[in-house]
């Protein structure tokens, strides 16, 4: 094989509006580092995570599920894109990370856990615009999902926008009127607003 065909520059990059998450498709094999070193890729590396049908595989854990004789199922349930997502972040690609997710919440628009996943992955790169706009998307699209509230508002009061806080904050203890960290951060926004 030539090693021009393998030889990819940089980590591959999915369209934003793609809803199918892998550049690479279905069924991936796992390459051995070996292979890797001697073609000199620098696109992968020993502890990659490949895609066969529903799962993400090392290859210690490919060679594992084929001494097993383990089926793997095919279609694109939910873990298998956040765990993309997940693999993503820890290689610092984020806005890869962020393309999956967003795509994710397209395709299951009655799973918060994308957009939950994505805001705190914007909030930890202190990308505060992405942030809330994944929180605001999530609370419009998932009004009883309290943690999209909690995590707005804690954004909105460490950027100085305190009735914007507090309007969000008012809602979730409106919902959850037990609720000490909703009354906490509420009175902060209120005694940070005057």
């Amino acid at each position: 094989m030539e090693s021009t065909l393998i030889d990819r520059p940089g980590t591959p990059t999915y369209p934003a509006a793609d809803d199918h998450f892998d550049a690479f498709g279905d069924v991936q094999i796992p390459l051995h580092p070996q292979v890797l070193n001697h073609f000199g890729i620098t696109w992968a590396n020993a502890t990659s995570k490949w895609r066969y049908n529903s799962e993400l595989l090392s290859l210690e854990e490919y060679v594992k599920a084929y001494g097993e004789f383990r089926a793997i199922p095919a279609g694109y349930p939910p873990q298998l894109r956040l765990a993309r997502a997940r693999e993503f972040s820890l290689q610092g690609d984020l806005e890869s990370a962020r393309r999956v997710l967003l795509a994710a919440a397209r395709y299951y628009p009655t799973l918060p856990q994308f957009l939950q996943y994505l805001g705190t992955l914007m909030i930890r790169a202190q990308r505060w615009d992405q942030a809330e706009q994944a929180l605001c998307q999530g609370s419009r699209q998932h009004p009883t999902v309290f943690g999209f509230h909690r995590d707005l508002g804690k954004l909105l009061l460490e950027r100085n926008r305190n009735q914007e806080a507090e309007a969000i904050l008012a809602t979730w203890l409106a919902a959850e009127p037990d609720n000490a960290e909703a009354k906490t951060l509420l009175t902060r926004a209120q005694n940070s607003a005057r």
